[in-house]
This record gives structure tokens, C-alpha cells and sequence, in this order.
């Protein structure tokens, strides 16, 4: 999609900034993010990717860097990358020690795509969350985001969010950041606005409070099932119990400072 494209799609969905990250099935974006942030310095956040599974690589590391340097302000990580080693490794082994300092002294904020891996139950997401638990505590400087929260498919049922106390205690502790990016999750059973949701949204709300959620779109494939702005405007329309103050902090304050928006992007060493 061009820039100019999807600012477009931005102003009429009412959105002003949008943080740019992608899966590596759709290809190395890096440049591309960088172009993009370039020419709307303004509009877009980029995220860095890398090859997780060669993280330690002195390639790797210069990936990090270059894209500190061409105005990307984040990193985007995804630990189902090890399928490709067939799970022999993950991004807790010793040898990305080296990677991971990088990342911390650059300060980039993190998204992690969490997922239960190398199946899909919940013993094996609470395996990536205890590995993720003591990568937290050698790295502790990092800000970390949680896309998509947590595998709202396998914790919510008959209308309740199971919150694993570990989860609860690292978002906590260390300030985690929580997407809601729920309509691309469950657009193929519920219908905008998502009332079905209320309960997930508000079990979410009372245990860590607005500060730590933010909204996600996952735009353009959330068009499958609902418009940009729906993705959107669903969150005030169906939780009245959000607040002003609640939906600003939800819908961009929190990111903002996040990436540090007001002090300007991160330098490179």
C-alpha cells in the first residue's frame, strides 16, 4: 500500500498516527517504513524487523541501528520466527545476550507477538510467558507492548476473560503496554460494535486501569470484517464505561509516550 494511500485511508477513519509493523510474510519493510516515515514524519511510527533466528548476527545488530538511524523508533518482534529452527531455540538463549543489549541501549520500545507456540494451547503460551519472565527480568529497561494482549481465543469463553496471574504480575510490574486489536481476532463470529466484548474490555479495564491499553487496527486486513473507522469508534460506542480521559490514553496518549513522541526519535550511537 503507498503512503499516501493509506493517509488517506487515516483521515477519513479519523486517525492521525499509525505505527507500522508487519509479519515476515509480507517481506522485509524496513526501507519501506523508512521512506514512508520520511516523507510523513508526522503520520507514521515505523518498527524495525529482524531475523530473529539470527538475532546475534552482526547484520542483525546493524539492522538495528540503521533503522534507528533512518527515523524507525521501534522494534517489532515475533518468537513463532523459530518455527524455521524448528523451535530448537528461542529468543531467551543465551547466544542474542548481545542483540538484546543492543536493544536496550538504543532504548526501542518492543512489540511482542506472543503466541502459544509450538502448538496452540494454553500450556504452551504460558511456557512463552514464563520464558518471557526471565528475559524481562536481564532486560528491564526495555518498554514492551503485548499485540493483540494475550490469545483472547484461548482465555475468553462464556463471556469471561481468564487473566493469568503471571500475565497480571509482568504487566504490572513492568508496565507492559496491552493492544486491543480485538476485531480482527473475533470479526468472524461477532458484529460491529462488539458487545460480545464488553466483558473481555471491561475485565481488562478494572484489573490494569486505561493506562496500559491501547487501540489497534491491524488495518488493512480488518476491512474483511469492519471498516478502519469501526475498528475504531466501536471501542467508546460499546464500553460506557470508558471515559474521556480513558479513551484519549487508549486511543493515543499512551503510545505517545511510549515512543517518546514529544522528545523526538531516539539517536543512534
Amino acid at each position: 500500500m503507498p503512503a499516501e494511500s493509506l493517509c488517506a485511508m487515516m483521515d477519513h477513519a479519523g486517525v492521525d498516527v499509525a505505527v507500522l509493523q508487519n509479519d515476515h510474510v509480507y517481506g522485509d519493510l524496513n526501507p519501506y517504513f523508512a521512506e514512508a516515515v520520511s516523507a510523513f514524519p508526522d503520520r507514521f511510527v515505523g518498527l524495525i524487523q529482524v531475523d530473529e533466528t539470527q538475532a546475534d548476527r552482526e547484520d542483525q545488530i546493524a539492522r538495528l541501528h540503521e533503522g534507528v538511524r533512518t527515523g524507525l523508533r521501534g522494534l517489532f518482534y515475533k518468537p513463532s520466527a523459530f518455527f524455521r529452527v524448528d523451535f530448537r531455540e528461542s529468543f531467551d538463549a543465551p547466544r542474542f545476550s548481545s542483540f538484546w543489549s543492543e536493544v536496550e541501549g538504543l532504548k526501542l520500545p518492543t512489540y511482542w507477538d506472543l503466541v502459544p507456540i509450538p502448538g496452540n494451547t494454553k500450556a504452551d503460551y504460558l511456557d512463552q510467558l514464563g520464558r518471557f519472565a526471565q528475559w524481562s527480568e536481564r532486560y528491564p529497561e526495555i518498554p514492551c507492548l503485548m499485540v493483540q494482549t494475550i490469545p483472547t481465543r484461548l482465555f475468553f469463553s462464556d463471556g469471561r476473560l481468564e487473566i493469568p496471574p503471571l500475565f497480571a504480575r509482568l504487566v504490572e510490574e513492568r508496565q507492559i503496554l496491552l493492544e486491543l486489536t480485538l476485531p480482527i481476532v473475533w470479526g468472524r463470529w461477532y458484529e460491529h460494535p462488539y458487545a460480545e466484548l464488553i466483558p473481555l474490555i471491561r475485565t481488562l479495564y478494572d484489573a490494569f486501569g486505561s493506562e496500559a491499553l491501547v487501540w489497534g487496527s491491524d488495518i488493512p486486513n480488518v476491512e474483511r470484517y469492519c471498516t478502519y473507522r469501526q475498528s475504531r469508534d466501536y471501542l467508546p460506542r460499546t464500553c460506557p464505561f470508558l471515559n474521556e480521559s480513558d479513551v484519549r490514553a487508549i486511543l493515543g496518549e499512551n503510545l505517545r509516550r511510549f515512543f517518546r513522541i514529544d522528545g523526538g526519535p531516539p539517536s543512534c550511537p
